[in-house]
């Protein structure tokens, strides 16, 4: 599979080569998340694919570009937090030097940080990114719901206040606030070659917070949250806002309907008619 990606890359920088457009190109080549449980290792990171530990989230790339990116930080490494949503403005804004809207009564602002400086300076003083919200999922909620949490019409009614039992991660500056089930998976070995099979390291716990500083412990190793619960208070709290600031959208169970299901037609598609269109 790598070899298959590294020639389609190779493929379109050839393509942008022949066409006279690679110098003026910027290509950015990202990860979206950490490798699936069943088929990877994020050695020696924790966690995997769908969790909010360093393994599930942490991305690797690289951005290149023969015209934008200086001598200066040709093959520097970068440990300062980007979110995927900075993409944009950092490409409109700061590659482009686009005017992005103004937040108005309909629109609202874009979460993501113009940090194209990151690239384009050689030395950038102060992080352009201190604070990232990993995720603060509501929907987690749903395993663990009792039967008066749903209303007549089988909406399950999602909390209007946070807590800790929901799933959430948020970093700020080094420290990295987690909460609700983040599942018992620790750290899975890569496979050694002389062993069909490599142990995996898990961790069994009702805990609900954990805190770490990960700029000194990327690996998660050491938690924090009782040596420091000023600090896991205050962090908390900025779940919490992030919480009330954000649109919940309550989780609806419909009755269960036998045209829907593709076992009995052999495809998945349109079943019913409303309001004049298929769903």
């Amino acid at each position: 599979m790598v070899s298959a990606l590294d020639d389609a890359v190779g493929e379109i920088v050839s393509k942008l080569k022949t066409s006279g457009l690679y110098n003026n190109s910027v290509i950015i080549f990202s990860t979206d998340n950490g490798g699936v449980y069943q088929l990877g290792s994020n050695w020696p990171l924790r966690g995997a694919k769908n969790s909010l530990w360093e393994g599930g989230i942490r991305a690797v790339g690289f951005v290149h570009s023969p015209a934008y990116i200086p001598s200066c930080n040709v093959g520097k490494i970068s440990q300062d937090l980007i979110h995927v949503s900075d993409w944009l403005p950092s490409l409109a804004e700061g590659l482009l030097e686009e005017t992005l809207p103004e937040p108005s009564d309909s629109t609202k602002a874009l979460d993501g940080i113009n940090v194209w400086d990151y690239f384009a300076e050689c030395f950038v003083e102060e992080p352009l990114r201190n604070e990232l919200l990993h995720n603060i999922d509501p929907l987690y909620l749903a395993g663990r719901v009792k039967a008066n949490q749903y209303s007549a019409d089988g909406i399950l009614q999602v909390s209007e206040t946070f807590d800790t039992s929901i799933h959430a991660a948020l970093r700020v500056g080094d420290m990295k606030i987690l909460t609700g089930k983040q599942g018992s998976l620790l750290r899975k070995p890569p496979l050694e070659s002389s062993s069909p099979t490599a142990p995996t390291e898990t961790v069994s716990s009702d805990q609900s917070v954990w805190l770490f500083n990960i700029t000194a412990d990327p690996y998660e190793l050491h938690d924090l949250s009782t040596e420091e619960p000023e600090l896991v208070n205050e962090l908390v709290a900025k779940l919490a806002d992030y919480w009330e600031s954000g649109k919940r959208a309550n989780i609806l169970f419909p009755q269960y309907e036998l045209e829907a299901d593709p076992g009995v037609r052999g495809y998945w598609g349109p079943w019913r008619h409303n309001n004049e269109s298929l769903i």
